[in-house]
């Protein structure tokens, strides 16, 4: 399994919160952790499956199979 980098940006973030106790009393702050942390859901949501359908026509266009189907179908549609 890996880990995307944004959970380790994220993740990263929080530590860097809780290394500075100056920060603990600002509001800014954990509005912005709470809206990273909700940008970061949406984006793993969103993007990861579009990554994982290119990943996996990039692997069979490397194998020299047939042209994937879903990619003609992406085609056809984002041309018109």
């Amino acid at each position: 399994m890996t880990i995307p980098s944004l959970v380790v940006l994220i993740v990263a973030g929080l530590l860097s919160i809780a290394a500075r106790p100056a920060y603990l009393d600002q509001r800014w702050i954990w509005a912005k952790a709470v809206l990273g942390m909700i940008v970061g859901g949406i984006a793993l949501v969103v993007v990861s499956p579009g990554a994982q359908l290119a990943m996996v026509m990039a692997i069979e266009a490397s194998a020299n199979l047939k042209f994937p189907a879903a990619l003609l179908s992406f085609l056809v549609t984002s041309s018109t």
